[in-house]
């Protein structure tokens, strides 16, 4: 078995055990030598208890028990004990040596033999004591030796114990903990290197890189959800945003380049689609169509004013292929247009941005719808007012004007009391009563004149039916307006001068030619009506009336006008007025 694979318990165990066996060992072997050591003191203490005794035995107080002494003397260095460690020490030599000089010289010998060789006797026993005594320094030299071993054995493997553990162990755990307190402050970042052993260490920072992958992975994705929830929430406040703007400008602003231009232009960057194009009916019920295009590359073939830039992008990337849907701009009540969305078919709208696309129209068809019964409320209530303004002139000065026509004719039927001046002013009387009474005739035909529907274009077509007949020649009418140019306000004036101009034709040209031209450039429309009739003098009296009708509907128009005509050329009229905002 691999040393290095062997668990991180195993080793500590194995460590622990081994510095109990070598700690045990050292103790054990230190006590069999303290052992040893005490009974070599017991048997110094015999060997020099005989020498001790032979001094005894040559004293002459001790001549009496001069046998017993010899007798204790031999029986001690027979003594087992001291014959077993003279074995086991090597002096066997000596201790018989010792024994031989002791039964050749004192035990057979009488006291006068034992004091002659006492002294050599004893010698012989220091020396064996000695001997034995240097034995028990060695002895206690080895016991030394051996704890010193010991000592450093365990030093040594306590060592080899703690830089293994520190190794295998503290470090990695250290590792651990610091890379537990950086997954805790969110950094994972960092890994635990996996060592080739294969420990509880190593399996456990295997597993925490593992969770700290997990972790990770959790974190990102978490992160990434609230991104994404947070990117939807600013996108769906940029929305909400988008649609508060765009409804403030449908309520506050008329339709124009200028107002649409910015808002379309966020919504192409809000959803990614590549054009937007407005197509808004008129209002006065004509065929064209206010169109507003935003996002071409190209200036649209109908905007005239060259000067703004709002509803094209030179710079943009061309794409070959783009589809398109139709959002239409109505409600239950009418059709105001529809809105044409262009788009890369290559991609998809999502349903926000769809939704988003669809919300802009309901706003904008909810404004057109307001502005349509604003429009029709405007114009009922002017019609209302003009018929209240000619049934007021029916009932009051048509009335007198009647009345005093009836007084007149009856003077002219008795004129014998009259003098010829009284009679000439009668008649010029008349004639002054009849010219009123011709001309709010007229006035009353104005202020009754009624708009079909809602449209500007299809009273004055009528209108230009009836003259057709009236003149007897089909008037050459031209109408380039664009959709939603002429107000109410304009409505009215315009085709109540071109209902005086053309009953000036009726009555006094004797045309074969009329020509009525409505245009409009830039933010002036021009009215031109031409006549190849017999023509008039406008410095004449009984033209004056007509013209000052007509200057005052040009004045409230803001405009400017122009009459050239002499007797036998015919008559041009002008009239030019600004549309400051267009609907």
């Amino acid at each position: 078995m691999n040393f290095l694979n062997i668990s991180i318990t195993k080793k500590i165990s194995f460590f622990i055990l081994m510095l109990c066996i070598i700690s045990i060992s050292g103790m054990m072997i230190s006590l069999v030598i303290v052992d040893n050591i005490q009974g070599r003191t017991h048997i110094v203490n015999q060997i020099g208890s005989i020498r001790m005794l032979i001094y005894k035995s040559i004293s002459p107080a001790e001549n009496k028990i001069f046998s017993e002494n010899v007798s204790i003397i031999k029986s001690r260095l027979n003594d087992p004990k001291i014959k077993e460690y003279m074995i086991e020490s090597g002096l066997n030599r000596e201790h018989n040596e010792l024994i031989n000089f002791f039964h050749t010289k004192i035990e057979s010998g009488n006291i006068n033999s034992i004091k002659l060789n006492a002294e050599e006797f004893v010698e012989k026993t220091n020396i064996l004591i000695d001997k034995v005594e240097q034995n028990t320094e060695n002895n206690i030299k080895s016991l030394e030796n051996i704890q010193k071993c010991f000592t450093v054995l365990v030093i040594i493997f306590g060592i080899y114990a703690v830089s293994n553990l520190y190794s295998r162990l503290f470090k990695p755990w250290m590792a651990l903990i610091d890379i537990s307190r950086s997954i805790k402050s969110g950094d994972f970042s960092k890994r635990f290197i996996v060592q080739k052993n294969k420990d509880e260490m190593n399996e456990l920072g295997d597993s925490i890189n593992l969770m700290s992958d997990s972790l990770k992975e959790t974190y990102v994705n978490l992160e990434n959800i609230v991104y994404q929830k947070t990117e939807a929430l600013n996108q769906k406040n940029k929305y909400l945003d988008f649609l508060y703007r765009a409804c403030k400008k449908f309520n506050n602003e008329k339709y124009s380049c200028d107002m649409l231009a910015p808002l379309t232009q966020e919504l192409i960057e809000l959803t990614g689609i590549h054009k937007v194009t407005i197509l808004i009916k008129d209002y006065q019920e004509s065929d064209n169509t206010q169109i507003f295009d935003f996002g071409a590359l190209n200036r649209p073939i109908f905007c005239k004013n060259l000067s703004c830039n709002l509803c094209f992008d030179d710079g943009k990337t061309f794409i070959e292929n783009l589809s398109e849907f139709n959002i239409n701009l109505k409600d239950s009540s009418n059709d105001y247009g529809e809105i044409i969305i262009s788009k890369n078919s290559k991609h998809s709208l999502n349903i926000e941005n769809e939704q988003l696309i669809i919300a802009f129209s309901e706003l904008l068809t909810q404004s057109l719808s307001t502005f349509y019964k604003v429009q029709q409320d405007q114009q009922i209530l002017i019609l209302k007012e003009r018929n209240t303004i000619a049934r007021e002139l029916h009932d009051s000065i048509a009335q007198s004007l009647s009345c005093l026509k009836i007084k007149l004719s009856i003077l002219q039927m008795d004129l014998s009391s009259l003098n010829n001046e009284q009679i000439s002013i009668i008649g010029e009387m008349r004639e002054e009563v009849n010219v009123a009474y011709c001309q709010l005739r007229e006035l009353l035909t104005t202020f009754r004149l009624k708009l079909d529907g809602l449209g500007f274009l299809p009273a004055l077509e009528n209108t230009v039916k009836e003259y057709n007949k009236k003149i007897g020649t089909k008037i050459n009418f031209s109408y380039e307006i664009p959709a939603n140019t002429i107000s109410i306000h304009h409505s009215i004036h315009l085709i109540q001068i071109i209902r005086e101009l053309l009953n000036n034709v009726y009555k006094h040209a004797k045309a074969s030619n009329v020509t009525l031209d409505l245009s409009m450039k830039e933010n002036e429309v021009s009215l031109f009506i031409f006549d190849n009739g017999c023509g008039f003098s406008i410095s004449q009296e009984n033209s004056r009336y007509g013209l000052k009708i007509i200057g005052d509907r040009a004045q409230s128009l803001s405009g400017k006008w122009d009459i050239l005509s002499s007797p036998g050329k015919g008559t041009e009229f002008y009239l030019t007025f600004p549309i400051y905002s267009r609907v």
